[in-house]
C-alpha cells in the first residue's frame, strides 16, 4: 500500500536497529520486508520498512463481491502444495432446494478458477509439512528443534512459535521458550517499540508482518502480550472482520492470567511498583498451564511431565471458531432428564447438624426462610461435562457465562485434574476469576468426576459458587447429582450407551452414509456452540505421525476460517458463502470446504477426487440433519433457575 511522503513518520532512534537485532537473533530471515500500513507507513531509517499496522484500522468494506473473490492465502504465495483457496457468495432463494441447485455450479466455477490460476496440472509431492508448507521432514528431530517447548537457548531462534508476557516496564513474566538471559534483549526491544508508538503517535502498535513472520502485540496495561509466528497459516491470517489467529491466542492466554489472579490483584501490585515481578504470585503449575495452553492453541497437542503426548485438536479449533463451546451429542430426552437432575440441587435443603433441642427448635422456626436452609443457595452455575465438552448447563435466569469464560473454566479444570495422581478420585476446589463475568472477584469451583456404565470416559460435575466457604455444601449437592444419575440404572445405562454410541468413530457420517466427507464441524451461530466429528487416529502409527495429522487438520481448517471474510444479509434474502481449498499429497488430495449463512457455519474435509455436486449434496445432507437434531447436539441456553 503506497502512501504519500508526508505520511511517513520517523520514530525514535532506538527503533533504527530493530531490524538488525531481529536478523542477528534469527527471528527475521535475511530478506526484504514489504511496507504496507492501514493508515500510516513507518520508516525505520536504517532498516527496510516492515508492514506495521496499528490498533485503529481503516474501516473495511462489508460488501461482498457479486460472484466470487480471490482470498489472499498461503496457497497464493507460499506453498505449492495448496492448489488454491477461493471464496464465493450466493443468495439463497426462499426455498432452500433452489439454492442447493446453484451451489454445485458455483463451487465448480471456483475450482476451475483456482486451477487456472495455479499450474495447469496439479502437482503431487511425496511429503507435506503443514508447519513449513514445504517438504521438510516431519520427524522427532524437527519437533524437538522447531516445535516442542525448550526453556534453554539452544534452539530458541529456530522455534516456529513464541509467546511472551511482560510488564509495561519490560519485566519478563512468561515465555514459551528460552531463559531469562536470552529473553532480556527481546523484552527491551518490545517495550521500546510499544512506548515509541504510544509517545510518537498516541496509539498502540498492533502487528508487524513480513513474508515469513508475523508479530502481534496486545497492550493489556500493565501487561504486554506478544506472539511471534513463522507458521504459514498464522502468518497469512488477516480476516477482514474477525480477530486474527495470533490475537485470539493472546486473548486466551490473557484470560488464563486473569482467571488465576484477577484484574484487581494485577492492578494493585503494579500500582505500588511498576517494576513488580508478577512471577512471585504465579505458581509452577500456572507456568506449566500456560505452556500447555500455548501448545494446544498452536499445535493441538501438549506433552506432560512424563513426556507423554496428549493429542486433541478440538480445543484449538474451538478457539479458532470464536471460542465456541463444544457440546456432546445425546438425545433430547436424556439431556432434559440431566438438566432436571442438575436443576434439582437448587431445591435441596440442608439437614440440621446440631443435635441439641434448642438448635432443633430454632431450625424449625426459621424453616420458612428459604435462604437459611437451601443447601445450594450460593450456587451460580453448574455443568456436567465429558472430555471438556458440555452435556448440561445450569445458570441464573438473568445471567450467562460467555463462552470465553467457559472455555477458560474447562481448560483450567482439565489441567488441574492432570496433576491428580492416577487412580485417585480427588475432589477439587478451585478459586477462579471469570474475567468476562466479573474481572475483579473470584468464584469457587467444586469439581468431581464420576463414572457411568458403558462409557469409558468419566463425567465431570462442576458447581460454581460465589462463596469461598461453600465447599461442603457444593460437595453435598454434587453427591446428590451423582446419586440421582447412578441410582437410576435405566437412565444411567441409557446415558452411558448414548455417550459411547453417538460419540464414537465418525458416527454421524456412518449414519448418513456419507462417503466422501471424512471430517466435519458444525457451528450454530445463535448459541456460539459447536459440534465436531470425532477425529480417529489409526492404530499402530507413531506419535510423530499422529501429531502431523493433527497439525494438518488444524492447518486446513485455519485457512478456511480466516478466509471466510465478512457476511452480508438482508431481511428478505439470506447470504451464503462458499470457500474451498485443496491440498495435494503423494497419491491423493484433500479438499477443505466451508459453507456458511446467517444461522450456521459448516466446515468439512473430503479426500480424493470428489465432484463439486457430491460435496454440496453431502454437505447439505449433514447440515439439514444437524439443524433437525440441534437439540441433540447443543445445550443451547441451558436450564435456568
Amino acid at each position: 500500500m503506497s502512501t504519500p511522503k508526508d505520511d511517513h513518520v520517523s520514530v525514535a532512534p532506538s527503533l533504527r536497529n530493530a531490524r538488525s537485532f531481529m536478523s542477528q537473533t534469527g527471528i527475521f530471515a535475511d530478506q526484504s520486508l514489504q511496507a504496507a500500513g492501514a493508515t500510516t507507513a513507518v520508516t525505520l531509517e536504517s532498516a527496510d520498512p516492515a508492514e506495521i499496522s496499528m490498533s485503529e484500522h481503516d474501516p473495511r468494506s462489508n460488501d461482498l463481491s457479486p460472484m466470487y473473490s480471490n482470498i489472499p492465502s498461503v496457497a497464493d504465495s507460499t506453498s505449492p502444495f495448496l492448489a488454491g483457496l477461493d471464496s464465493s457468495d450466493a443468495e439463497e432463494a426462499p426455498e432452500a432446494s433452489q439454492a442447493g441447485l446453484h451451489l454445485p455450479d458455483l463451487l465448480n466455477e471456483l475450482m476451475l478458477s483456482s486451477s487456472n490460476r495455479a499450474n495447469s496440472a496439479h502437482r503431487s509431492f511425496p511429503r507435506y509439512n503443514p508447519l513449513t508448507a514445504d517438504e521438510t521432514a516431519f520427524d522427532p528431530a524437527f519437533l524437538s528443534e522447531k516445535v516442542l517447548v525448550d526453556k534453554s537457548d539452544a534452539h530458541f531462534k529456530h522455534k516456529l512459535k513464541h509467546f511472551f508476557i511482560l510488564s509495561a516496564a519490560g519485566k519478563p513474566i512468561y515465555s514459551l521458550n528460552g531463559d531469562d538471559d536470552v529473553l532480556m534483549g527481546y523484552m527491551g526491544l518490545l517495550t521500546t517499540i510499544t512506548a515509541s508508538f504510544q509517545e510518537g503517535m498516541a496509539r498502540d502498535v498492533h502487528s508487524i508482518s513480513s513474508d515469513s513472520l508475523r508479530i502481534v502485540i496486545k497492550n493489556k496495561y500493565p501487561l504486554l502480550l506478544v506472539a511471534m509466528s513463522k507458521i504459514p497459516h498464522e502468518v497469512t491470517s488477516s480476516a477482514p472482520s474477525d480477530t486474527s489467529i495470533l490475537e485470539n491466542h493472546l486473548e486466551c492466554l490473557y484470560d488464563y492470567i486473569l482467571a488465576v489472579l484477577s484484574q484487581t490483584v494485577i492492578s494493585k501490585n503494579f500500582e505500588s511498583r511498576m517494576n513488580y515481578d508478577l512471577r512471585r504470585i504465579l505458581s509452577i503449575q500456572d507456568f506449566n498451564a500456560l505452556d500447555s495452553l500455548a501448545m494446544r492453541l498452536t499445535y493441538g497437542f501438549h506433552v506432560d511431565e512424563d513426556n507423554i503426548f496428549t493429542i486433541d485438536p478440538t480445543y484449538c479449533l474451538s478457539a479458532l471458531l470464536g471460542n465456541a463451546m463444544r457440546c456432546v451429542r445425546i438425545t433430547n430426552t436424556t439431556r432434559t432428564k440431566l438438566n432436571d437432575i442438575l436443576l434439582s440441587v437448587k431445591k435441596l435443603r440442608s439437614a440440621p447438624r446440631d443435635s441439641d433441642i434448642v438448635s432443633t427448635i430454632s431450625n424449625r422456626l426459621t424453616a420458612a426462610t428459604d435462604e437459611g436452609v437451601l443447601l445450594a443457595a450460593d450456587l451460580l452455575f453448574g455443568f456436567i461435562s465429558s472430555d471438556n465438552s458440555v452435556l448440561s448447563y445450569l445458570r441464573p435466569r438473568n445471567h450467562k457465562l460467555q463462552t470465553r469464560d467457559i472455555a477458560t473454566l474447562l481448560a483450567t479444570i482439565s489441567m488441574s485434574s492432570d496433576h491428580v495422581p492416577k487412580g485417585k478420585n480427588a475432589d477439587l476446589w478451585i478459586p477462579l476469576c471469570m474475567p468476562h463475568f466479573n474481572s475483579s472477584g473470584f468464584l469457587y469451583c467444586y469439581v468431581k468426576k464420576f463414572a457411568v456404565k458403558h462409557n469409558h470416559k468419566p463425567l465431570t460435575i462442576i458447581l460454581v459458587s460465589g462463596s469461598k466457604n461453600a465447599f461442603f455444601s457444593m460437595q453435598e449437592a454434587a453427591s446428590h447429582v451423582v446419586a440421582k444419575i447412578q441410582a437410576n440404572p435405566l437412565f444411567s445405562n441409557r446415558l452411558g450407551s448414548e455417550l459411547a454410541q453417538f460419540n464414537g468413530q465418525s458416527s454421524v457420517l456412518n449414519e448418513l452414509k456419507v462417503a466422501s466427507i471424512k471430517h466435519f464441524i458444525y457451528k450454530r451461530k445463535e448459541y456460539n456452540q459447536v459440534f465436531m466429528d470425532d477425529t480417529v487416529q489409526e492404530a499402530g502409527i507413531s506419535e510423530t505421525h499422529k501429531v502431523q495429522s493433527c497439525v494438518q487438520l488444524i492447518s486446513l481448517y485455519s485457512n478456511l476460517i480466516v478466509s471466510k471474510g465478512s457476511e452480508a444479509s438482508s431481511k428478505t434474502v439470506k447470504s451464503k458463502k462458499l470457500t474451498y481449498s485443496r491440498l495435494n499429497s503423494e497419491d491423493t488430495f484433500i479438499t477443505a470446504f466451508l459453507l456458511t449463512d446467517d444461522n450456521y457455519e459448516f466446515y468439512c474435509l473430503c479426500e480424493g477426487s470428489v465432484s463439486s455436486r457430491t460435496i454440496i449434496s453431502e454437505s447439505l445432507r449433514i447440515i439439514k440433519w444437524c439443524d433437525r437434531y440441534k437439540k441433540r447436539l447443543f445445550v443451547r441456553d441451558g436450564v435456568s433457575f
